[in-house]
C-alpha cells in the first residue's frame, strides 16, 4: 500500500504544474486577449490600463516621468498642436506643419530620446526630449501603455512638456515561474476590488462554506444510501416505486425553486428559520435542508442503480444459498461490491464542499467562498478568480488521489494492478 501511495503522489507534481500552466494561459499570458484591456474595458484611458499592468505584474521598473517631450514653435509661427501616437510598439511624432514626422521603434529608451532630438533644422517645428536620471534602458510606453499591440495618442502643446511613462515588460517565462511559486505557497496577493489579502479572505470565508457544505453533504449521503438500499432490496415494490416517483419529481424542479419556496414558506410565512443573513449556525439550517432536498433525488437514483447492479453478482447468490439473510447480504456483499463507484462519485464532489453552494450562499447572504466567487465575477477581479480556480483544481487532484487510495483499500485488485 505504501508503494501505491508513493506512485500516486508522484503523479500529483506534473498535474499541479499543468494546472498552474492552464491558469497562467487563461489569466496572465494574453493568449485570450490583453488582461489589462479586458479588465479596464474597451473605453478605458491609458492611465487605468497602466495601473492594471502594474497590479497584474505585466510590467516592472515603472517610471512615471521617464521622458518629457516639449514641442517648440518657430519664430512667428501660428499656434499649432503636434500629435504623438503609439501603436504596435512604435512611437510616431507628427508636427503641426506636417513637414516632419518621426517614426521610432520604442524598444530602447535612449534610442527613442536620441531619435526625437535629431532631424530638425532651426526655424522649423521641433521636439526635444529629456530623459530622467533614474530611468534605465528599456521599453518605452506612451502615457502608461506598457506592452506591445497597444494604441494610444496624445497632443503636444507648444512649450508644455508631455510626460511619458516607461516600464520594462516582464518576460512570460518569469511571470509563469512567479505564478508557480506564488500558487504553490498559497500566496495569492491582494484583491483588486477590496485591496485585502486573498489568502486571508479565503480563510475567513471557508468556515461558513464548510459549515454549510459538510452537514448537507453528510446528510445527503447517509439518507441517499439508506433509501437506495431499501429500494434495491424491495425492487419494483410499493416503496421502490414511490421513492422513484418522488426522486424524479425532485429532479424535475430547479434548485432555484427549492430556494424560493423555502424562503417564502418555511422562513417568511411560518417563521421557522431566518430569512436572510448570517450570524451563527442557526442561519445555516434552512440552506442545509434545501441542499438535502434538492440533491436527494439524483443521489438515490444513482446509488440504487449501482446497488442493483452489484446485487446481480454470483457471490451474492452464493451467499444467499448459504442461508445469509437479504439484509446481511446487502450490507456485507452488495454494498461492498458497489463501494468503488460510490466512493469515486463521492470524492468527485469533495472539492465543491470547499466552495460551498454559490446559489445558496448568494440567496441567504452567507459570506462564504461561493459568494466570494460571484462577487469576483461581477467585479472583474482576476487575482481572486485565479486563486479560486487553482484551489478548486487542486481540490480535484487531492480528492482523486484520496479516492484512489480508498478504492484500493476497498478492492485490493486495484492496488495490485
Amino acid at each position: 500500500m505504501g508503494a501505491y501511495l508513493v506512485r500516486r503522489l508522484i503523479t500529483v507534481v506534473p498535474l499541479v504544474v499543468g494546472v498552474v500552466a492552464v491558469v497562467f494561459l487563461v489569466f496572465d499570458s494574453g493568449l485570450l486577449g490583453d488582461p489589462s484591456m479586458a479588465l479596464a474595458g474597451r473605453h478605458a484611458d491609458t492611465a487605468m490600463i497602466a495601473r492594471y499592468d502594474r497590479e497584474l505584474g505585466l510590467v516592472e521598473d515603472w517610471r512615471e516621468d521617464a521622458v518629457r517631450l516639449t514641442l517648440h514653435a518657430p519664430p512667428g509661427a501660428a499656434t499649432g498642436i503636434g500629435r504623438l501616437t503609439f501603436h504596435e510598439d512604435r512611437l510616431t511624432i507628427e508636427l503641426p506643419d506636417r513637414t516632419s514626422v518621426l517614426a521610432l521603434d520604442s524598444g530602447n529608451l535612449r534610442d527613442v530620446v536620441d531619435g526625437v532630438q535629431a532631424g530638425h533644422a532651426p526655424g522649423q517645428w521641433s521636439v526635444t526630449a529629456e530623459i530622467a536620471d533614474d530611468a534605465h534602458e528599456a521599453g518605452l510606453s506612451l502615457a502608461g501603455l506598457g506592452a506591445a499591440q497597444r494604441t494610444g495618442s496624445a497632443r503636444l502643446m507648444p512649450g508644455t512638456p508631455l510626460s511619458l511613462a516607461w516600464a520594462r515588460p516582464v518576460p512570460a517565462l518569469r511571470r509563469f515561474l512567479g505564478d508557480l511559486r506564488a500558487l504553490a505557497t498559497f500566496n495569492f496577493g491582494e484583491s483588486l476590488r477590496t485591496r485585502q489579502p486573498i489568502t486571508h479572505q479565503i480563510a475567513l470565508r471557508a468556515g461558513p462554506s464548510l459549515g454549510l457544505a459538510i452537514p448537507a453533504f453528510t446528510l445527503t449521503t447517509l439518507l441517499s444510501l439508506a433509501l437506495a438500499l431499501a429500494c434495491a432490496r424491495r425492487r419494483s415494490g410499493p416503496l421502490d416505486r414511490t421513492v422513484l416517483v418522488a426522486c424524479t419529481a425532485g429532479m424535475s424542479v430547479t434548485v432555484l425553486a427549492f430556494i424560493l419556496l423555502g424562503q417564502k414558506w418555511l422562513a417568511y410565512d411560518l417563521g421557522l428559520f431566518p430569512v436572510y443573513g448570517f450570524s451563527g449556525a442557526s442561519y445555516l439550517a434552512l440552506p442545509i435542508l434545501i441542499w438535502v432536498a434538492a440533491a436527494l433525488g439524483p443521489e438515490v437514483r444513482l446509488y440504487r442503480t449501482l446497488l442493483i447492479d452489484a446485487a446481480g453478482g454470483g457471490h451474492v447468490t452464493a451467499a444467499r444459498t448459504r442461508g445469509l439473510s437479504a439484509a446481511a447480504a446487502y450490507r456485507g456483499h452488495v454494498l461492498r461490491g458497489a463501494l468503488v463507484p460510490i466512493v469515486t462519485h463521492l470524492v468527485g464532489a469533495l472539492p465543491f464542499l470547499f466552495m460551498g453552494s454559490l446559489l445558496l450562499e448568494r440567496f441567504f447572504g452567507i459570506p462564504g467562498l461561493g459568494d466570494y466567487i460571484i462577487e469576483a465575477v461581477f467585479a472583474g477581479d482576476p487575482p481572486v478568480l485565479k486563486a479560486m480556480t487553482f484551489l478548486v483544481a487542486l481540490g480535484f487532484i487531492a480528492a482523486h488521489v484520496l479516492g484512489d487510495l480508498l478504492c484500493a483499500l476497498a478492492d485490493p485488485r486495484l492496488r495490485l494492478s
